[in-house]
């Protein structure tokens, strides 16, 4: 090859990476790149601890009117430890972290786990009553992953969500497109996404920012539309080199833009080969709680679990029973006599 030549293969070479550099990146290309990322992370769990703050007034949405509010009457800050896991069909999630009652406008510690087999979904909440535990079991053709896709767990779910059961939407790219629009953040030139046929209020939207040098990682998230939030994220190299995170921020707004709570999370741990115990997405319903089973979201059966594993139907009079006085009898209100081993 003569001297020109090399310099024309050259030059031709240069103005081809120039050009493909210059082409603006497509709602496909996000996509696609999205989608590695979740084939790629088919199995994974993630533990966090959230610092919650929420303003005084914030939970005044749900009214009370044997106490009125403000509910709660001060700005309040807790921490949660949180945590996600899946196998790719399966998923489970749990928090420790607070609870507010609003008939004594107080604090209490509270645990909540949800567990996804696949087929059915599992939701323990925090005691209602004094021994009482709310456990719901849900199965049939709705969506059975809600609990699981939750503003504490969605910037998880945005960068590693299970692929398989059929539990979690994804994000509707078909609705959105490039704005053609770029943003500086944190350092890195993230592309805008917004929806193709934008709401008549300019004030209201949904947008995304994602950085194409990151593998078009989400990198901030914006919705308005009455209420708000504001979502940005944090990411690291880790030791194979790939971009993972480190914690983000979650920031609640109401319809008057007023902020509400924030979420500031911080990554404890994050495993992208995790050993899973047999057990770990089994559904589960602890003794002491109250079950409600429901198909296709309607209920089909509830009853008590004793501390001997026994069921015990509940009647809806005896809801407002305590734990303790109900299990001594059966529905028929008989004693109860645990069977002899």
């Amino acid at each position: 090859m003569t001297r020109n030549a090399s310099r024309l293969v050259v030059a031709l070479l240069v103005f081809t990476t120039a050009a493909r550099a210059d082409e603006k990146p497509t709602i496909d290309d996000v996509k696609k790149a999205w989608k590695a990322s979740q084939d790629a992370h088919k199995s994974f769990r993630v533990e966090w601890v959230a610092t919650v703050t929420i303003k005084a007034g914030a939970l005044d949405y749900v009214p009370d009117l044997n106490n009125p509010g403000p509910h709660p009457p001060k700005d309040t800050e807790y921490k949660a430890a949180c945590s996600f896991a899946s196998n790719g069909d399966k998923a489970a999630a749990s928090i420790e972290g607070s609870i507010y009652r609003m008939t004594t406008k107080t604090w209490h510690p509270a645990a909540e786990a949800i567990y996804f087999d696949g087929n059915s979904c599992v939701r323990v909440d925090p005691l209602i009553f004094p021994g009482w535990a709310q456990v719901s079991i849900g199965t049939g053709k709705l969506p059975l992953g809600t609990g699981l896709n939750s503003y504490i767990n969605d910037p998880i779910l945005r960068l590693y969500r299970p692929l398989g059961g059929g539990a979690f939407s994804d994000f509707p790219f078909e609705q959105f497109k490039p704005s053609g629009r770029t943003e500086k953040i944190r350092g890195a030139t993230c592309i805008e996404i917004a929806r193709k046929n934008p709401p008549a209020n300019p004030d209201h939207g949904h947008w995304l920012w994602c950085d194409p040098e990151r593998g078009f990682l989400p990198v901030r998230a914006r919705q308005r539309y009455g209420d708000g939030y504001d979502l940005d994220w944090e990411y690291r190299k880790d030791a194979a080199g790939q971009w993972v995170p480190t914690g983000w921020q979650y920031t609640s707004l109401n319809g008057k833009g007023a902020l509400q709570y924030t979420v500031k999370a911080e990554v404890k741990k994050l495993d992208f080969a995790p050993t899973f115990a047999a057990d770990a997405f089994a559904p589960k319903s602890p003794v002491s709680s109250h079950v409600v089973v429901y198909k296709d979201g309607e209920k089909q059966d509830e009853y008590l679990i004793r501390p001997d594993g026994s069921k015990r139907a509940l009647l809806a009079a005896e809801r407002s029973k305590s734990y303790e006085e109900v299990i001594k009898t059966n529905a028929d209100g008989t004693p109860y006599a645990p069977a002899k081993k």
